[in-house]
């Protein structure tokens, strides 16, 4: 009788205890890695930043050119005092420059009066001018007057140059000077727009 009770006992516990879940088969599927952000936004992004930054750097760093005039200008020899191209830049020179004048007008006191008459190249040319140093250039009025020039009552000439950035750019600077008779009879160069 006892033992009809304990393994009565034992049945009705092995009812109440929940049944083990049973595990799942593994899978022979691999589980699925999360796709990636599409790159295109980041790239253009940094596109972007380089192309303002190299631009910025273009800006900053390219030669910044002066060309400033020298006074007392001579009656009897306008184009005596020479011109100066200056290379205000920081960091990089100015090389293979070429400078030129174009004479748009010119009026003497002999009554002779000279419309624009082109563009002509100085000499000599430059094959650098460093940052900070400059180069003295003058209009080669020889050319069209010889040696004996006439008085000068005016003159309006527009000075160029062309030179190399990076060694491989071309860039070009002009700047337009007029003369301006002072109270004592000497002229001066006075710069004025640069007419295209």
């Amino acid at each position: 009788m006892g033992k009809r009770r304990n393994k009565g006992a034992a049945k009705s516990l092995c009812k109440m205890m929940p049944t083990p879940l049973k595990q799942a088969a593994p899978s022979n599927q691999t589980p699925s890695k999360p796709t990636p952000p599409p790159r295109r936004a980041s790239k253009w992004l940094w596109s972007m930043i380089a192309a303002v930054g190299l631009f910025a750097g273009f800006a900053i760093f390219r030669p910044q050119l002066q060309i400033s005039k020298s006074d007392p200008l001579y009656r009897s020899d306008p184009f005596r005092v020479r011109f100066e191209v200056k290379n205000e830049g920081v960091l990089l020179p100015v090389s293979h420059a070429q400078a030129t004048c174009e004479f748009r007008e010119l009026r003497f006191k002999n009554g002779i009066h000279m419309g624009k008459m082109g563009t002509r190249r100085f000499h000599p040319y430059f094959p650098s001018i460093a940052p900070g140093d400059s180069a003295p250039v003058a209009c080669p009025v020889e050319e069209i007057f010889g040696t004996h020039l006439p008085a000068l009552e005016f003159a309006d000439v527009q000075i160029g140059v062309e030179y190399l950035y990076l060694w491989f750019l071309s860039l070009h600077y002009q700047a337009r000077f007029v003369t301006k008779e002072k109270d004592d009879g000497s002229l001066i160069w006075v710069q004025q727009p640069v007419m295209k």
